[in-house]
């Protein structure tokens, strides 16, 4: 039996997202609690959690697969690089936290964002010197 671990990070609970500080992930015997400064508490028993998956690539997102039809569908804890520990307190507190690995992704990630602006301060940089010479 463990006492409550508390951890720090982000948060997405459903449609509102916060970053660190604002979530927290709280870890108690047979209690698993996620809050986030603005937007609520939503405490689940280990019956009411199906399993917990990996998201995110340089964040390390924990998503809590849950079974509450009174909470929302989308609950994500970002714990950065202590994943392992939140997964151990999870275990020592009664929750299966068997997190699949995540597949191995292929091509390469575009940023299309990123892309237009350098196209357009080319564009831009092209422009002025046009106009000065």
């Amino acid at each position: 039996m463990i006492d409550t671990v508390t951890f720090t990070g982000g948060a997405r609970l459903g449609w509102i997202q916060a970053t660190w500080p604002f979530g927290r992930l709280s870890v108690a015997p047979d209690q698993l609690t996620i809050s986030l400064a603005f937007a609520g508490r939503y405490t689940f028993a280990p019956s009411e959690v199906s399993s917990f998956e990996r998201c995110g690539f340089a964040s390390h997102g924990l998503r809590i697969v849950h079974t509450r039809a009174d909470y929302p569908d989308t609950i994500i804890f970002w714990c950065g690089a202590r994943m392992p520990q939140v997964l151990d307190a999870a275990v020592r507190a009664g929750f299966q936290a068997d997190v699949p690995a995540s597949p191995p992704r292929r091509g390469m990630s575009v940023r299309w964002l990123a892309i237009a602006q350098l196209v357009g301060g080319f564009l831009l940089a092209r422009l002025v010197l046009r106009m000065l010479f």
